[in-house]
């Protein structure tokens, strides 16, 4: 969380991401940096132009609870850091309970913890 201009905080996933750029038959994966209501950011050698709409598949698994679903997006940044870097990508539409119910309450619960540690100190 370094911004405090966010509107949601990023946490690390321990995950897979297959990233789907419609029309240009590109298809290659990654690994989650970061993740929040809105998007998420990949370790990737790939880069892509900001703008670019993007489908992406996450694949993470939390304790016992798989969180593996199709989310669409397009790229806010490249962050290119050597051979690899990390792909800002922003969700259509934020997480929710409807659509993405497991991946939801991971991120609700995160907050809570870090909510809880922040009123500890």
């Amino acid at each position: 969380m370094a911004s405090h201009k966010r509107k949601f905080p990023r946490f690390p996933l321990s995950g897979l991401v297959i990233v789907n750029v419609p029309g240009k038959n590109l298809q290659f994966s990654g690994t989650i940096e970061l993740i929040a209501m809105e998007g998420l950011g990949i370790y990737t050698k790939e880069k892509i132009e900001t703008g670019t709409r993007v489908s992406l598949q996450i694949v993470s698994f939390t304790g016992t609870i798989s969180l593996n679903y199709v989310l669409a997006g397009h790229v806010r940044n490249n962050d290119r850091q050597n051979e690899f870097g990390v792909v800002g990508i922003q969700f259509e539409k934020p997480v929710n309970s409807k659509d993405q119910p497991n991946l939801y309450e991971f991120l609700i619960a995160q907050e809570k913890r870090l909510n809880e540690f922040i009123k500890s100190k």
